[in-house]
């Protein structure tokens, strides 16, 4: 096949740009963390801004790819709405990281703002963990072998049981 022939749906596309978040912040975090100058902060700002909207794609992506998979055999509604409310967090944290970053960028024109850092790596921590939290909802969507029960919570996997 071609690359032009190739299309893509919103399940795919909402596979594919749910990794730019996690992976932005991730890097965003280890550019904080080997900042020496300001120019390096900013570069670290203006990813975790970048990471911010696609969180906004991802999530309106979500709900699109939903519709795709839902009905398919092996496919579980619970699993999906698991993933859909952390989804829903994601967004909302990812979100706020952007903003957040976008006003430190405009707040950092000459200088680091004094505190800002704090603020940004807590925020940026958070919204990595909420990803992470989601991110593993939704591999366990169409990957049974993840799918394993924490002492005392039950596996929500209902696509076999009889209707």
């Amino acid at each position: 096949r071609s690359f032009n022939s190739i299309s893509m749906s919103a399940a795919h596309a909402h596979i594919i740009l749910a990794h730019l978040p996690i992976i932005g912040i991730f890097f965003g975090l280890l550019l904080l963390a080997v900042s020496r100058s300001l120019h390096m902060w900013r570069a670290a700002l203006i990813i975790f801004t970048v990471a911010g909207l696609a969180a906004g794609g991802v999530y309106l992506l979500g709900e699109q790819a939903e519709e795709i998979v839902e009905d398919m055999a092996g496919i579980s509604h619970d699993l999906i709405e698991h993933h859909e409310e952390a989804g829903l967090w994601a967004m909302i944290s990812g979100i706020a990281l952007g903003i957040v970053s976008a006003v430190g960028l405009f707040l950092s024109r000459r200088a680091r703002p004094k505190g800002f850092m704090i603020v940004i790596v807590v925020l940026a921590l958070f919204a990595a963990s909420v990803f992470a939290v989601t991110a593993n909802r939704g591999a366990q969507i169409n990957h049974p072998e993840i799918r394993t029960a924490t002492p005392g919570e039950p596996v929500l996997d209902h696509a076999h049981e009889p209707d």
